[in-house]
């Protein structure tokens, strides 16, 4: 399954703006359509706009489809701004997923002295990002142009803050203004490069300039315009790290502003922020974009901002080291300051899985302190530090977990002045005696010494090596699809596999679909289909349960296998081919059913019929290998085919936003699957993923259970936004997002809170089927007894109620990006094993 993309209120960008209008609706009950901040306006009395009315043209049609109409012509040049709404309205231009850079180019009429330009631009909510880079070049020819600058770098004022985090999901226009250009030109070009899949302007300027400017000297030294140097990866990291820096620069200026330090000290940290952002407009940093990574701090100058930060900290009478605590899977920022002091941590778990707890520690001092850290006591624990990256969206995610520094004989790790350092507690027991566990995690840096206390209870339960939840991420390892190469495909395979993924993925190439050569010409398979690839993908992963293969016949083309569609010809094709893949995944070792086939990706449409057409052929020569089939949930609900192709999968995954949105009559038709004989699983597609609470991927297993769904799948492990994207560097990522949970780059592969959460997803619905099992186990021994029924109430209503609760602190789907929903993943996980404590005591108690 190759995805069209979801944005994060699930609209498709192969679909009409049908889904579009749905999300708006959505958005618009529940109170929370895009607010804007109009602070910035383009008018400037002191600034005549020359652009005003001028003709332009874009090197992309624009495609949002509510805000796209005729006027688009004229809009960005007519002076008129977007009240609200932004790309709502018909007043913004804007486009979707243009997988490369957009080009506007105006035409003054006539060579002018040039001292400025302006264009406005929006971000901050509904997944909607501010662009990485917009740069200005002018030309007298409209065929040779000379760079004048970069407004992202040139831009007066603050830069926009990036908006991910607020609960009112609000978006933010912004005016990107300069009027520090020397230059001349009849044409000037805005090249414009997007940050993720969406860009939206209202308007753009161009100022005039007067006799004073020197622009015949600028423009003899300044930089051709070439697509190389628009997309080139080191200008884009360096503007990257530019524009990092400046953020968090006017972040604590303004925390100083608003302190309590004396006029003296405010005076001196106003001064060194001062010369920190001199040297940032004039450096070019880092050198080279081989090998960077986004590790915040960035550099020593970003080092010194955090530590102006550190004064306020101190001001407010925190010690120059602090531990404290917040929930594991708390987002936290860099500048969080402590709450409360941590002492002792507490965790409740089963034999057979992991569990995590996290200690906070904040460096309040004026210089950057190495701490060493010791353990004692739990074997069975690992701790790891939670490092904090900056995103192309221009948030900072401490997500990543990463190896603790070994120097000499110690463990030893770093925080900067004014930063807080997250590590990361695993618990696996794994066989240990069940009973509490005691240990302590021990810090100590110069005369500073804390000890946290350990405390684990493993219950007299185990959780099955098996998990009941089947979990596929359409990896396409086996095929070093999207960012999983050779150099990194091995740490791919262990971090998959480490996630509790038992189903893997694989694409046509890999997939044993036979040529039109293997048959005669009534269909009739004549030599056998190249099974090379599709034994290997099995040697590769002896693990799992399932493999999955994707055909991706979603073309215009009526032949198939080299018959044209639905001919007796096709039809035997299509069984013959069927019956020889189940027979040699016999001869290999694979149980039938093991074995799965998706033959068109989120069928909707005619698309529907064609996906159920190809079903029954290849289920007339097998039903060995299962039928996978996800299609767009209203569509096939409403589709006059729907009910054969469900009659023919083994297992139907619909798209959970879509499958939430549309309401309770097209969920009862999945809902009633499983009675019917086909299993239903549910999938999410939806991004920034690096942004969201890490709930997204935990809570999708609790809807799992709720829905009686016996599956679940992402989009996906290998996508981290296109090919030139590195999760370590995603400065150089353009007009894309990430999706995948994990941090992927060329070298490295790291795992991170929200791949745990995955996990624990999975194991929180394994508690569920534990508790539902021994329900089910309790009353068929005719135990009616007050404990069993109320057990029988947690299994029925449960799963609901977490999710309810996680939907009530947004009010609207979980996956947000606004609270830490995982604590009521936690509550219910821990009624659930208080619980199963309980029965299976009582258990012993009535054998003795």
């Amino acid at each position: 399954m190759i995805k069209h993309k979801i944005d994060m209120f699930g609209c498709l960008s192969n679909w009409t703006g049908v889904v579009s209008f749905v999300i708006v609706a959505v958005l618009a009950s529940s109170n929370r359509l895009p607010a804007f901040d109009q602070s910035q306006q383009t008018g400037n009395p002191k600034l005549v706009n020359i652009a005003s009315g001028k003709q332009y043209v874009m090197s992309k049609k624009p495609s949002y489809p509510l805000c796209t109409d005729d006027g688009d012509k004229t809009d960005l040049t007519d002076g008129k701004l977007t009240e609200k709404g932004f790309w709502t309205q018909k007043s913004t231009v804007g486009w979707q997923h243009p997988r490369d850079t957009i080009a506007i180019t105006v035409d003054l009429g006539q060579v002018e002295q040039i001292k400025g330009a302006a264009m406005r631009s929006a971000g901050g909510g509904a997944g909607v990002t501010y662009p990485h880079s917009i740069v200005v070049s002018v030309s007298d020819d409209n065929k040779n142009f000379k760079v004048a600058g970069d407004l992202i770098r040139l831009s007066q004022g603050q830069l926009p803050a990036p908006g991910y985090g607020e609960r009112d999901e609000r978006g933010v226009a912004h005016n990107y203004r300069t009027d520090r250009l020397q230059t001349r030109g009849r044409y000037v070009r805005f090249d414009i490069v997007p940050s993720g899949v969406f860009f939206f302007s209202d308007e753009l300027e161009i100022y005039r300039g007067d006799d004073k400017t020197k622009s015949d000297s600028n423009l003899s030294t300044a930089p051709t315009l070439t697509k190389e140097y628009v997309t080139n990866k080191n200008r884009l990291t360096q503007l990257g790290c530019y524009r990092r820096i400046r953020r968090d620069t006017e972040l604590v200026r303004k925390a100083v502003n608003d302190s309590t330090l004396s006029l003296e000290a405010r005076a001196a940290a106003i001064q060194e922020l001062d010369a920190v952002s001199a040297t940032n407009e004039k450096q070019l940093f880092p050198d080279s974009h081989e090998d960077f990574r986004a590790v915040i701090p960035l550099s020593n100058l970003h080092e010194r901002v955090y530590a102006v930060y550190a004064r306020l900290l101190s001001d407010q009478g925190f010690k120059s080291l602090s531990t404290w605590h917040t929930h594991p899977y708390q987002l936290l920022t860099p500048l969080d300051v402590p709450k409360g002091e941590l002492t002792k941590l507490h965790v409740e778990m089963m034999r057979g899985e992991r569990r995590a707890e996290v200690i906070n520690i904040t460096n309040a001092s004026t210089k950057r302190r190495d701490i060493k850290i010791s353990s004692s006591g739990l074997p069975f624990m690992q701790i790891r530090q939670v490092e904090w990256l900056d995103t192309r969206e221009g948030r900072v995610v401490g997500s990543a977990l990463l190896p603790i520094e070994r120097r000499g004989n110690a463990s030893v790790f770093t925080i900067p002045a004014g930063m807080t350092r997250q590590l990361w507690l695993s618990f696996e027991p794994g066989d240990a005696q069940p009973g509490n566990h005691s240990g302590h995690v021990s810090l100590v840096s110069g005369d500073f010494v804390s000890q946290v206390d350990l405390s684990i209870n493993v219950a007299p339960l185990k959780l099955s090596d098996q998990p009941r939840l089947a979990l596929g991420m359409w990896d396409y390892i086996a095929e070093n699809r999207y960012a999983i190469t050779e150099s990194n495909r091995a740490q791919a395979k262990a971090v998959l596999l480490d996630g509790l993924v038992n189903n893997v993925w694989c694409g046509s190439g890999t997939a044993p679909v036979p040529k039109r050569a293997n048959f005669d010409k009534q269909g009739n398979l004549i030599s056998e289909p190249d099974y090379t690839k599709w034994d290997a993908l099995v040697r590769m992963f002896p693990e799992v349960s399932t493999y999955s293969a994707f055909v991706g016949w979603h073309t215009n083309t009526s032949y198939y296998l080299g018959f044209e569609r639905n001919t007796p010809e096709f039809k035997r094709a299509m069984a013959q081919w069927a019956e020889a893949w189940a027979k040699h995944n016999r001869k290999i070792g694979l149980k039938p059913k093991q074995a799965m086939i998706l033959f068109i990706d989120e069928p909707n449409g005619d698309y529907i019929h064609m996906s159920r057409l190809f079903g029954e052929a290849f289920r007339a020569g097998t039903d060995e290998i299962a039928i996978f089939n996800d299609p767009h949930a209203r569509g096939a609900a409403d589709h006059e085919d729907g009910d054969a192709l469900f009659q023919i999968s083994d297992i139907v995954c619909p798209n959970l936003p879509h499958f939430l949105i549309y309401g309770k009559k097209v969920q009862d038709v999945y809902r009633a699957l499983p009675d019917k004989g086909t299993k239903l699983w549910l999938y999410s597609c939806t991004g920034p993923t690096r942004m969201f609470d890490p709930s997204y991927f935990r809570l999708h297993a609790w809807q799992c259970f709720a829905e009686g769904a016996t599956g679940q799948g992402f989009w996906a492990f290998g996508d981290n936004g296109g090919a030139v994207s590195n999760s370590w560097n995603e400065y150089t990522a353009i007009a894309a997002q990430s999706y995948t949970p994990v941090f992927i780059g060329p070298k490295l592969i790291a795992t991170s809170k929200h791949w745990e959460a995955v996990r624990e997803g999975v194991q929180d619905y394994e508690y569920l089927k534990m508790l539902a099992d021994t329900v089910a186990a309790r009353q068929k021994a005719g135990d009616d007894s007050s404990q069993v029924r109320e057990a029988k109430k947690l299994v029925d209503t449960l799963a609901r109620q977490v999710i309810s609760s996680a939907v009530s602190q947004d009010g609207v789907w979980y996956s947000g990006q606004w609270g830490n929903h995982s604590t009521f993943a936690d509550e219910g996980r821990i009624k659930i094993l208080q619980m199963l404590k309980t029965l299976n005591a009582n258990t012993i108690s009535q054998r003795n």
